[in-house]
């Protein structure tokens, strides 16, 4: 701990750094949230850190109860990636011991949501992406209005004309920028604001770096879309707030979003939308339990090909929403678990695509995938059981029942959700959103049996992860206030990993803290998983790599090559298209799945591990056939080629 401290005050005084007194909480930069009981001063700060280099101020900025006691400690100018992941928490640690915290969490920029970003065709991820077998890559259905019927929104409309009139949606995300879809849409930029760059101004710059950009757009005109737009919107007479708190949904950095959050309550949000999730937070924790005790519904997405539920929505207090097709099946990236509330259409909804700065379409739309369409679908259909019923005879019902109203609607939704056949709702809650059997549904009529609904704090929440961080049980009472946030990292990594299958080129597994190591024993790093195909001794190898260079070769060239020359031949026509042969095997899976049942999470898990495989052996093959060492898995995935 000492040496890290000293490392940062070394960094703080080589560099000078001038403190902007700014608001703009920037990528990449070097950031804490503490949680103090007592007041926290700059002097005290000084006499840790030296003179200057750092701001100190209340991160929710007033007194508010639940939140008077965040800080946020940054470090302009100072990147975060000089430190790795468990120097982070180490000198949070630190922190925490010499202020006498109760927590000290970095911004920690966590890559636990994938999202494709739009393209022009097929959605086709990279070969080095380890998220690409969620993605379906055929083309959306033609009836662009299929995720508005699969949630029964028409229905709804014909009950409830306004479609969300009276309402007010907030939505965290990466802003919104210019698009024909939102031109009639009630955007209140007044009430925006930019945590990223510090003022006022939500909208999306569309820089290519980000990721993810256009994010924002696409999800609102999901939601908010309307009057002769071509995507329809589930509630386009409610009227939305962007907040910019992400530049990519990619990048998650905690106290952004919960600012966002506490920006939402603060501007009087009816329905929050959070299409984005990663890590927990205390204060993130703190500002939705805020949020919600003032009567503001949120919601979040599940998440995407990471297996577990990601937080914020793995908090009770937030309404967790998984993602299905347009055949009433869960969609095959979505999240999934016992923290999920309800499922919404995640696959191929048609929506607005912005993209990045160069390309100045404003009229595309395409088939997006991902739980956050779902989160925002189902936003929508929020948004419009609070305008059909009155937001306030709904707050009297929740208050007569002595529960929140987040909780009221979480019940609704539950009671009305359409059930298809064979579903899971351990898995991915109580079935489909039915918006028109929810705007039917009487408030009083909503079952006695939902209104008892236990709570969980962030450190239950948490600790229910700790079998899939560790290696071995934990000791008892480790300390989840102040290794609760290394330890859900720890333990998305492993979610991660297990999705994904080995990967040989980018582990995922990361050792812990030596402070947390400590505390649990000096247990070590969880392994990866073990590989399901073992390498196989050389003599027990199969065909060789020119053997398979040959036969795919002369498919793809449409010629002979039987010659040991032509096995350079054969390399080079296949180099180029090795994406394309695995693409081409991956369409042949999903040929043999139509008119079956989908394919259970094990063998759709075979299937992502063969096709990152075939990939990888055939760049290992093209690249030097001769001295090329196959084993078992690369025979296996290129025998399935």
């Amino acid at each position: 701990m000492d040496r890290l401290l000293e490392t940062l005050r070394g960094h703080l005084s080589e560099r000078q750094l001038a403190v902007p007194r700014g608001a703009a909480l920037p990528p990449w930069e070097l950031r804490f949230v503490l949680e103090a009981e007592n007041p926290l001063s700059e002097a005290a700060m000084a006499a840790l850190l030296g003179e200057g280099g750092f701001q100190l101020r209340p991160l929710f900025g007033d007194d508010t109860p639940g939140l008077a006691g965040f800080h946020l400690l940054s470090f302009p100018g100072l990147d975060r990636r000089l430190f790795r992941r468990a120097e982070l928490f180490e000198l949070g640690y630190a922190l925490t011991h010499e202020l006498h915290l109760r927590s000290a969490e970095p911004d920690l920029g966590e890559a636990h949501f994938p999202e494709p970003a739009p393209s022009a065709g097929a959605m086709v991820e990279g070969l080095s992406d380890l998220a690409f077998w969620c993605w379906v890559d055929h083309a959306p259905p033609e009836d662009r209005e299929w995720a508005l019927k699969a949630l029964r929104v028409p229905e709804a409309w014909a009950i409830a004309p306004g479609r969300g009139l009276g309402i007010r949606v907030v939505q965290p995300d990466t802003g919104v920028a210019a698009h024909a879809e939102l031109d009639a849409a009630q955007i209140r930029m007044d009430l925006s604001v930019d945590l990223v760059d510090g003022d006022r101004d939500a909208t999306d710059p569309l820089l290519a770096s980000a990721g993810n950009p256009g994010h924002g757009t696409g999800t609102a005109s999901v939601l908010i879309s309307g009057l002769g737009a071509q995507v329809l919107g589930t509630a386009p007479g409610a009227e939305l707030v962007p907040i910019r708190c992400i530049e990519s949904v990619a990048i998650f950095d905690q106290s952004r979003i919960a600012l966002a959050l506490d920006h939402a309550r603060r501007i009087g949000a009816h329905v929050v939308t959070m299409s984005l999730g990663g890590v927990p937070s205390r204060a993130l924790a703190a500002a939705l339990r805020r949020a919600v005790d003032e009567g503001v519904i949120v919601l979040a997405a599940a998440g995407n090909c990471i297996g577990t539920v990601v937080w914020p929505a793995r908090y009770h207090d937030c309404i967790a929403v998984a993602g299905t097709d347009a055949w009433d099946r869960p969609w095959r990236g979505s999240s999934s678990g016992a923290s999920v509330d309800i499922a919404a259409p995640g696959e191929l909804v048609w929506r607005a695509v912005r993209r990045a700065v160069g390309d100045e379409s404003t009229h595309e739309i395409s088939g997006g995938q991902g739980t956050s369409f779902a989160t925002a679908l189902t936003a929508g259909v929020v948004a419009l059981w609070l305008s059909h019923h009155g937001r306030d005879r709904l707050l009297a019902e929740a208050g007569r029942r002595g529960m929140t109203l987040q909780d009221l609607c979480r019940a609704a939704l539950a009671a009305t959700a359409r059930v298809p056949p064979d579903w899971n709702a351990g898995a991915f809650g109580a079935g489909i959103a039915d918006a028109a059997a929810l705007l039917r549904l009487s408030p009083a009529e909503i079952p006695a049996m939902a209104e008892a609904v236990e709570t969980e704090d962030e450190e239950a929440g948490i600790a229910a992860l700790l079998p899939l961080a560790l290696e071995t049980a934990s000791p008892p009472g480790l300390d989840l206030q102040r290794f609760g946030l290394e330890v859900a990292a720890m333990a998305l990594d492993a979610a991660k990993a297990a999705e994904a299958g080995p990967s040989i080129e980018a582990p995922l597994a990361r050792a812990p803290s030596p402070s947390l190591r400590a505390a649990l024993g000096g247990t070590a790093a969880p392994p990866l998983p073990a590989p399901s195909i073992a390498p196989l001794p050389r003599e027990e190898r199969g065909r060789s790599a020119g053997a398979y260079l040959r036969i795919l070769g002369r498919s793809a060239a449409g010629a002979s090559l039987e010659s040991a020359g032509a096995i350079t031949e054969a390399a080079e026509v296949l180099r180029p298209r090795a994406a394309e042969l695995v693409g081409a095997l991956e369409r042949r899976f999903e040929h043999g799945d139509r008119g079956r049942e989908p394919p259970d999470a094990a063998t759709q898990r075979l299937r992502a591990l063969v096709l990152e495989d075939a990939g990888r052996a055939l760049d290992k093959a093209t690249r030097n056939p001769a001295a090329a060492r196959l084993d078992r898995r690369d025979t296996v995935a290129l025998e399935a080629l």
